[in-house]
């Protein structure tokens, strides 16, 4: 019996019992699901004020029109802890977004990227390093965690401060911004007691660094605080310290937990395909980026780390205009942009099923698009880049045998650990940058 059936089986006055065999089929047969949407529903409305798109134009339609569907859900969530931070806001809703994010532009550079390479990859080298005489490694919990952890507190600028503390105060505040859709009071107190020691800390490290930006031997452009710090002298590229902090805040959080899980999701993937493994491992020890990064996308697009993006109906709207399965979508409505679903579509992308790197980057929705495409991608991939290239060119890579080989994940979907197994020794040809 498919989706449907079994959908439209249940009473529609039993709403509780319809969204548990949506989650459960969400959970277990996710490209079975989407196939059949796909086909019969491509927008569907599962309960009133809900609507699912399916389809990679819808979805990208949805996306790009922010005069329509809002970030007002994220906001909502957003505005207690990091209140007018502008990647959370919509242009109609705030005249001066363009503004500020030209601003986060110039302070997060595509400069940096080989810089992030670098202190990346000497990351990987020193883990890998320890790692090798046992043969064995925690992917999650030894490298796809702390490494980009070290690099976030010295790229934003905020050494000093615990690494284990920035793991536990973003993770908990990814889960009050981005997981926490049933406003569950638990997950928003920890939410808001982190965002407060965190807000502490940043605000007694940007006082400090003003008083010292005067003085002859400080780098005004070490990191992102000292660069922001720098740009307040001129009126035009000002933010004020608030709005510096709640930046430093928000690029954190969204960074760390997507790199950790793009990481792990890539690996969950390759490990089980051993012929892509070992051309994924050719690329990493060619040092051929341009040859590795197609692996890692289309694995992405079988595992994303953000399979799916909410967006609010501010008015009604006719979504798919003039095509077969226009639907009008009513104001207040959420919607749920499907990305697992859209990189499937075969009107948009190719034997979808096929894993293929040959495919154009149009196939691919991992940063998201339109006005919201995530402001840190380049700086992202760079991070997932090297570290699966650190451990692609380990010899003989293969899961830890036992539960211990298998992705284990948190109840809200975050990768815990993944072991894995290898032979000690430096394969020949690998660089550090």
């Amino acid at each position: 019996m498919g989706f449907l059936q079994e959908f439209e089986a249940i009473d529609v006055g039993n709403p509780r019992e319809r969204a548990q065999l949506l989650s459960t089929w969400m959970e277990r047969k996710p490209l079975d699901l989407f196939g059949e949407l796909r086909d019969a529903r491509p927008i569907f409305t599962p309960m009133p004020g809900q609507v699912l798109v399916t389809r990679y134009a819808d979805v990208k339609e949805v996306m790009e029109r922010e005069d329509v569907f809002s970030v007002r859900l994220y906001q909502k969530r957003m505005d207690p802890l990091v209140k007018g931070f502008v990647l959370g806001q919509d242009d109609a809703e705030e005249a001066t977004r363009e503004h500020d994010i030209s601003i986060l532009r110039l302070a997060v550079s595509r400069e940096d990227l080989p810089a992030t390479r670098s202190f990346t990859a000497r990351g990987v080298e020193a883990t890998l390093r320890t790692a090798r005489p046992q043969g064995r490694l925690d992917v999650v919990r030894e490298l796809a965690r702390p490494v980009p952890t070290r690099w976030a507190l010295q790229y934003f600028g905020l050494t000093g401060l615990d690494e284990a503390t920035l793991m536990s105060q973003a993770r908990a505040l990814f889960l009050d911004i981005f997981i926490n859709t049933s406003q569950d009071p638990t997950i928003h107190q920890e939410g808001l007691a982190a965002c407060a020691k965190l807000t502490g800390w940043l605000d007694t490290r940007i006082a400090r660094r003003r008083r010292w930006r005067w003085l002859r031997r400080f780098s005004r452009s070490e990191n992102v605080l000292d660069r922001l710090l720098e740009m307040q002298r001129v009126r035009a590229t000002r933010l004020d310290d608030v709005a510096i902090r709640n930046a430093l805040i928000g690029s954190i959080t969204g960074t760390l937990d997507n790199v950790s899980t793009s990481t792990a999701n890539i690996f969950d993937m390759l490990l089980d395909r051993p012929e892509l493994l070992q051309a994924a491992r050719m690329a990493a020890l060619s040092d051929d980026d341009q040859a590795l990064r197609p692996y890692l996308m289309e694995a992405l697009r079988f595992k994303p780390p953000v399979p799916a993006l909410v967006r609010y109906c501010e008015r009604t709207y006719s979504l798919a205009q003039g095509s077969p399965r226009e639907t009008v979508i009513a104001k207040g409505s959420v919607v749920v942009l499907l990305l697992s679903s859209a990189m499937f579509d075969p009107e948009e992308v190719e034997s979808p099923m096929e894993f293929r790197t040959t495919r154009p980057t149009s196939s691919y929705l991992h940063f998201g698009a339109g006005p919201h495409t995530c402001l840190g991608r380049y700086l992202g991939m760079v991070l997932i880049q090297e570290l699966c290239k650190g451990l692609l060119c380990l010899q003989n890579l293969r899961r830890a045998e036992g539960p211990a080989g298998q992705v284990t994940r948190t109840r809200e979907g975050f990768p815990e650990s993944l072991e894995v197994q290898f032979d000690s020794g430096t394969p020949a040809g690998v660089t550090v940058h």
